[in-house]
């Protein structure tokens, strides 16, 4: 028996879902829930983390890209810039935290502390990504998560960008 053959029973699909509201002037003009992609680099990191040792990342960033990208798997932190063009134009010096509390019944989100990304020039917002990486532009770190939105977000001066994510594994 081979490795692959070895894996092919049960499958697992591991993905974040992100909540997204736009807000212009207070109030919410758009709002969508999208499922991400988890990049090979990402699984791969789980997977060495979990079941091999390896060193875990304590700290998770978000952030936002306004190239018209959509995600594949092969995509790392290295590249991300490079194919989604990383939008650095909001109103914090680095990417935002990803801050959670415990994984209670299979479940973990920033849910109590939502990423919100003030703009401070026009852009037109196609996703969003998760990153060890907090410096904006940075190509180091694991890419964790990355997702393309629904419908492109024209996210202009003083919009807000609201996203609250989560993954959920459920035993069967």
């Amino acid at each position: 028996m081979n490795h692959a053959t070895l894996m092919q029973p049960e499958r697992l699909y591991p993905g974040f879902k992100y909540h997204v509201e736009h807000i212009r002037r207070g109030r919410v003009i758009d709002e969508e829930e999208v499922s991400n992609l988890v990049p090979l680099e990402g699984l791969n990191y789980m997977l060495n983390v979990s079941y091999r040792g390896l060193a875990q990342s304590s700290v998770w960033s978000l952030g936002l890209y306004s190239g018209n990208y959509t995600p594949t798997s092969s995509v790392l932190a290295s590249t991300l810039n490079a194919v989604a063009n990383e939008l650095l134009t909001y109103d914090a010096a680095t990417r935002l935290l990803f801050t959670t509390v415990a994984a209670t019944t299979g479940s973990l989100s920033n849910v109590g502390a939502p990423a919100e990304f003030i703009s401070t020039l026009d852009a037109l917002v196609y996703g969003g990504f998760m990153s060890t990486a907090s410096a904006k532009g940075s190509g180091t770190g694991l890419l964790g998560s990355v997702v393309r939105f629904a419908t492109a977000k024209q996210f202009n001066v003083g919009d807000t960008l609201r996203m609250t994510g989560g993954l959920t594994l459920i035993s069967t």
